[in-house]
């Protein structure tokens, strides 16, 4: 039992830093992505160039594939809902962006987005954080509750084990000494006693 349970405590630390590590990873990936995203708008609007948009698409595709990949690992209903809005403001810009040969003041406007996608973005970083603090210190109850609970095993087993060993001592040391006295009365010739 004790072992099930510190195996348990083991794998759920284990997936607890594995997911915390993707994600402030991915979190990161996020931040940096909408940096480059706005900053190609913004070379875009400077200098009127739309070649200049393939920053733009490139952060775009590695800002979608951290946030799928973010969707499938986070486990708090808060952290996918608030992934969601990011996906959803990312994609309106994205959206906005599309349109910028037909309408270029509409770029001007998604320029002005990209600070409230970051600040999207760090709250889903801080959220993080308090998270992971949240489930180490959760794992740290875990692994006290399972240490008392094999203290308490250990102090209830030795006791026990002892006294399962003096009582089968005393039940195999009977049939033995039983023998023995056979042994010995048939050594001095009496065959009568069964």
């Amino acid at each position: 039992y004790s072992a099930t349970r510190i195996d348990k405590l083991a794998v759920l630390s284990r997936d607890t830093v594995y997911r915390a590590t993707e994600i402030t990873h991915g979190s990161r990936i996020l931040i940096d992505e909408i940096a480059a995203m706005d900053r190609s708008v913004k070379q875009v609007l400077a200098l009127d160039d739309a070649t200049l948009l393939e920053g733009y698409l490139l952060g775009h595709n590695k800002f979608d594939v951290a946030i799928k990949r973010m969707l499938e690992i986070v486990s708090h209903n808060e952290q996918y809902l608030l992934l969601g809005r990011i996906k959803s403001l990312e994609n309106s810009i994205f959206n906005q962006v599309l349109t910028f040969n037909e309408q270029p003041q509409v770029l001007r406007a998604s320029a002005a987005q990209f600070s409230a996608l970051l600040g999207l973005a760090r709250e889903f970083s801080v959220n993080n954080f308090r998270l992971i603090e949240e489930s180490a210190e959760q794992i740290n109850e875990i692994a006290a509750a399972t240490r008392t609970l094999v203290e308490w095993e250990l102090m209830i087993l030795a006791p026990l084990v002892i006294f399962l060993a003096l009582v089968f001592s005393i039940i195999i040391a009977r049939p033995v000494r039983q023998i023995d006295q056979a042994i010995s009365q048939m050594g001095k010739g009496k065959l009568a006693l069964p």
